[in-house]
């Protein structure tokens, strides 16, 4: 099955059913299920975290999350080079909607994710948007 890495804190948000759009640079045709891949390394604006988020995404974690999204649980239980789920691309726009959709990139539309109880741990990932994993 096909597999995107995501840096963290992102994977762990759209394996949890919180954020419904991943922002890209390029489009993709791609649509169904795919494994979800927390790369090595952080989003490189985590140096400051509370600004990583806008203020109706720290609602939506907030009311999804029974209360503050706190800064150690992410730097500690947050594992890296691991598939943690799998969700679906049902579609690829410019223009959504969502909270989590960053204005000039391409939103992969995201539905019916899934967080594993156990992640597949040590899994090197690729910087190119699929690739492939066989277990």
């Amino acid at each position: 099955m096909k597999a995107m890495s995501i840096r963290n804190p992102w994977p762990y948000l759209i394996a949890g059913g919180i954020k419904d759009v991943e922002n890209r640079s390029r489009r993709t045709n791609y649509r169904g299920r795919f494994y979800i891949h927390v790369s090595q390394k952080w989003d490189k604006r985590q140096n400051n975290f509370w600004k990583l988020f806008t203020k109706k995404q720290w609602r939506e974690l907030d009311l999804k999350l029974g209360g503050p999204y706190g800064y150690q649980a992410t730097q500690t239980e947050m594992t890296t080079s691991a598939i943690i789920g799998e969700a679906a691309i049902i579609d690829c726009i410019d223009n959504s909607k969502s909270i989590w959709a960053e204005p000039g990139k391409w939103h992969y539309i995201l539905k019916n994710a899934t967080l594993y109880e156990k992640p597949i741990l040590n899994v090197k990932g690729k910087t190119i948007t699929f690739w492939e994993y066989v277990k």
